[in-house]
């Protein structure tokens, strides 16, 4: 029998394969498992071990004990000591104080546990996202946050009628609005689907029931609206004689995603296929010739045009519609022509493209 147990309460185990060799009267400390080795165990092999009763053992210099201390096992230095190790198992009990400087000292052996504080009890951190990887220390964490919001909240410093609302001032501290809460105007979802909401006389949310693919199909057949494509009235356009010349309207709000660029290119784009009515008109200064012309041209090339004779005293405007199928991409411009014998200004275009169907 080891020679180091000084009173036994005949109560061993067996360590199964322990995995290291052991002399006679060596502490085994297999998990939870532990005890005095009671004969020379080889390695990978059975050790027969006194778990309970009091053994003199080696005691960890520099701390000292007092009766009845928790003692835990030091494998890396073969000795028992008072300074709870990474595993957090209690071994035994300081069976009598020891002194500071002591070697070794007398332990009353226990079955294995862990301390009662808790503090090596290991947790899985992988749902809390806490860095702590034992119990205590995730409960240090867990105070120390409810601390900082405990010293972050936002206190109320000054009185407030019950059921006002509350609204935070510059030191972010809480303070009275002034607002009772039955004054805010609660907005109910609508009851449809995709429909647009309305507000009514008093402020209150309601159901138009004008669903979002009413309102962009009502877009779609926009086309070009408000005031149409124009050019300026102000600003008079000059147009050769006898030559057709693309009329430049102004860039203006454009409705059903018909694009047009204004300048030397001056198209409307048309967004998607359909039948589309087109109507146009050009209003030139007073001049000569046989006639005053308004040209449609589609993907560049003229499409249709209508004409007036002009008198030489008075501005003529030319004005015409058409109603033709459009694909989606193509391009719709503005043109004029005449034949007064020179230069011509037209002081005013109109271009409106809408779909109808």
């Amino acid at each position: 029998m080891a020679t180091n147990i000084i009173r036994d309460d005949d109560s061993t185990m067996v360590i199964e394969a322990v995995g290291a060799a052991y002399d006679s009267g060596a502490y085994i400390a297999q998990g939870l498992m532990g005890g005095i080795s009671l004969n020379t165990v080889p390695i990978n092999t059975d050790a027969v071990v006194q778990y309970k009763g009091e053994v003199s053992y080696a005691k960890t210099a520099g701390s000292a004990w007092t009766e009845g201390d928790e003692l835990f096992f030091d494998s890396g230095n073969n000795e028992f000591t008072n300074v709870a190790t990474t595993d957090g198992i209690v071994r035994g009990y300081a069976a009598a104080d020891a002194l500071l400087a002591a070697t070794s000292g007398l332990v009353t052996l226990c079955e294995g546990h862990y301390t009662a504080a808790g503090a090596f009890v290991s947790y899985d951190n992988s749902t809390s996202g806490l860095p702590a990887t034992d119990v205590q220390g995730a409960i240090d964490e867990v105070e120390d946050r409810v601390d900082d919001l405990e010293s972050d909240k936002m206190d109320l410093v000054t009185a407030i009628v019950a059921g006002d609302l509350l609204e935070m001032d510059a030191s972010g501290q809480a303070v009275g609005s002034g607002v009772a809460t039955a004054d805010v105007q609660v907005l109910a979802v609508p009851v449809a689907p995709n429909s647009i909401a309305g507000l009514d006389a008093t402020g209150a949310l309601y159901d138009s029931t004008v669903l979002v693919a009413d309102i962009a199909g009502a877009v779609t057949m926009g086309g070009i609206w408000n005031d149409n494509m124009r050019n300026s009235t102000t600003t008079a356009q000059s147009i050769a004689d006898a030559t057709s010349t693309i009329i430049d309207l102004e860039d203006v709000e454009l409705v059903g995603n018909v694009t047009y660029a204004a300048g030397t290119t001056s198209l409307a784009t048309i967004p998607v296929g359909g039948l589309y009515a087109i109507t146009y008109s050009l209003t030139f200064a007073a001049g000569a010739g046989t006639y005053n012309e308004a040209h449609i041209y589609i993907n560049g090339v003229d499409a249709f045009d209508t004409s007036e004779t002009p008198d030489n005293v008075n501005p003529i405007t030319v004005t015409d519609y058409s109603i033709r199928y459009l694909a989606a991409n193509d391009t719709v411009a503005l043109w004029g022509k005449h034949d007064s014998g020179g230069a011509l200004d037209v002081t005013a275009g109109r271009l409106g493209i809408q779909r109808i169907q």
